[in-house]
């Protein structure tokens, strides 16, 4: 959200992100904030889990070791609330569906959400990833203060609600409702849920279009970057910078 670092680092990050022959951001506050701090031209594009389809997904979620079953709403929380507690409540009441929840899926982190969430008969334990897809692929109805989490909803085109996570990063949703005109699904705290919001229709035709666009959008631009003569870095200059420089050695690839 800002860049309120020691200078030394900034110089630091700097330096490295020069030697890039092109940066994308995910936020559309993120393309200011690096031309201010490193006069560096970035471009927004989205984020690359957009890149596989809802069809691609619900196959993947087949591969799942147990069957999430119908008629629930999905809460995927990664910051358990007692706020957040009530949207669950509330909603559920609303659509008159069983609760699920799913935490965050990082390690060492499920028993510590678990207690804080409060609701221990409708909180699932640990799920591996298929499993995790395969409870979204089949939910009724999506909770969520996860941006991922959001992303997925409107890619598998579900009901939602999207409760803004701050301490995540309020920027990225606000990114994610400008890019698809989800405003109305976007809340900050329960006190903003009502019936209608809850009811509200999405019009996903719209939303499928814009995911397309989109898309067709990040890859050309990756495209673009990773071919183009003039910033195409030489074989030697790649070969010195994988070998010496220890930020591009821990780069995982995923």
């Amino acid at each position: 959200d800002n860049l309120n670092v020691d200078i030394s680092l900034l110089n630091y990050a700097a330096t490295r992100l020069k030697e890039c022959f092109a940066i994308s951001v995910r936020e559309y506050s993120a393309v200011n904030l690096v031309k201010e701090k490193f006069n560096i031209d970035a471009e927004v594009v989205a984020d690359p889990i957009f890149f596989t389809s809802a069809d691609e997904y619900i196959q993947l979620s087949k591969k799942s070791s147990i069957s999430a079953g119908k008629n629930y709403l999905l809460s995927y929380i990664l910051d358990p609330t007692y706020d957040k507690k009530i949207c669950v409540e509330k909603i559920s009441r609303h659509t008159n569906l069983d609760i699920k929840i799913a935490l965050d899926g990082r390690k060492f982190t499920h028993e510590k959400n678990f207690i804080k969430m409060e609701m221990p008969n409708n909180t699932l334990p640990e799920l591996d990833f298929y499993q995790w897809l395969n409870y979204y692929a089949n939910a009724s109805y999506i909770f969520t203060d996860s941006f991922h989490g959001a992303i997925m909803a409107l890619i598998l085109n579900k009901p939602c609600i999207i409760y803004i996570n701050k301490a995540r990063g309020y920027p990225r949703f606000a990114t994610l409702s400008k890019m698809f005109g989800i405003e109305s699904l976007l809340i900050e705290k329960s006190d903003e849920l009502n019936s209608d919001k809850i009811a509200a229709k999405l019009n996903y035709n719209e939303i499928n279009m814009k995911i397309k666009e989109q898309v067709k959008k990040a890859k050309d631009w990756l495209v673009k970057s990773l071919t183009s003569p003039e910033k195409k870095p030489t074989s030697n200059n790649e070969q010195t910078l994988l070998n010496n420089n220890r930020d591009f050695k821990n780069i995982r690839l995923l």
